[in-house]
């Protein structure tokens, strides 16, 4: 079906809300390599992670509509700690997410600690989302 692509998603008994010390880790690594989030819930836990899966829903749905079929053609780390990372899709968009826990300067743009931004590469313009799981 997907011919020689490689389709990504969590593992089921591992959704994205299940461990909750890593919920800004795991929101960030999904829109890095664009891995639609997993949710197990009931009405009950709807309503606990209501605000924070939303907020993840509008900035991941449009931005893996132009590029969940994009090859991503480069990945890199950017610090030395690893905390930093870029990935590249196809020649559509640029994503550097800040997993540390200060400011990091990129190409003259600050992104805030625990944050991600893309980069659209034929307009320039940028987003960015900052997971505020741990808030």
């Amino acid at each position: 079906v997907f011919h020689d692509s490689v389709v990504s998603t969590e593992h089921w008994s591992c959704g994205s809300l299940k461990f909750k010390d890593v919920l800004d880790t795991v929101a960030l690594t999904e829109l890095l390599y664009q891995v639609p989030p997993l949710y197990h819930m009931n009405l009950d836990e709807f309503k606990k992670h209501q605000a924070t899966m939303k907020k993840h829903y509008a900035f991941f749905s449009p931005v893996h509509r132009e590029l969940g079929f994009e090859p991503m053609t480069d990945f890199a780390w950017l610090t030395p700690d690893r905390l930093v990372q870029r990935t590249v899709f196809g020649d559509k968009a640029e994503m550097v997410a800040n997993f540390g826990e200060s400011q990091f300067n990129y190409k003259g743009a600050g992104i805030p600690a625990r944050s991600i931004v893309v980069r659209w590469l034929k307009t320039g313009k940028s987003q960015m989302f900052t997971a505020d799981a741990a808030k």
